[in-house]
């Protein structure tokens, strides 16, 4: 018998409601739930998600917990919906924005995804702001600053559309990393951005 949508949907809202309390216990099969409850509805994953937040915020300061809270959640919810979308809902709620990019100890690769999606759509404004709150997370144990940047040029080497002006972004992020060898990395990346 296939399960209706609707009935999914109760299946996973009764089983967060059991698992939710203890996130330490069961953070992988919570965030199958929001992975599986983002494809069926969006705006109940969300909650889910920042209930999560909110009932453990200690975790976010925990290099073990916070990886869960928020890469691990933008991962489930970019194979059930895809990274613009994520990305759309995590600009557009201060509160999930604040919480992954200015106070988590583990800003990583999927955050880089969603800064990458917003400069590849020429979408500077919002690609500069969440850099920027990288930039002031002082929290992040994932990456320093210079290594964070790196990662995210390096992962733009082989996009086409990449505007000069996305390329001046990066560069002048580039130009606030004070460890030279951090700095020299990023200036041997940036290259391949700016090669015609």
């Amino acid at each position: 018998m296939k399960l209706s949508q609707e009935k999914k949907k109760d299946i996973l809202l009764e089983s967060f409601n059991v698992l939710k309390d203890n996130y330490s216990n069961n953070k992988i099969k919570i965030r199958e739930i929001i992975g599986k409850m983002f494809s069926i509805d969006i705006d109940t994953s969300v909650e889910m998600w920042t209930y999560l937040l909110t009932k453990n915020k200690h975790f976010i300061k925990d290099a073990d917990e916070a990886y869960g809270l928020t890469e691990g959640i933008i991962y489930v919810a970019e194979e059930s919906i895809g990274t613009a979308k994520i990305g759309e809902i995590i600009v557009e709620n201060e509160f999930l924005k604040k919480n992954i990019f200015s106070e988590s100890v583990c800003v990583g690769l999927n955050t880089i995804g969603i800064i990458k999606h917003f400069l590849c759509i020429n979408n500077l404004e919002i690609a500069n702001e969440l850099i920027d709150l990288v930039y002031k997370n002082k929290n992040n144990r994932k990456y320093s600053f210079g290594e964070y940047l790196e990662e995210l040029i390096d992962s733009l080497k082989y996009e086409e559309n990449l505007t000069d002006d996305a390329i001046n972004i990066l560069i002048t992020w580039g130009e606030k990393v004070t460890d030279s060898e951090e700095k020299a990395k990023i200036n041997v990346s940036l290259i391949d951005l700016s090669c015609e």
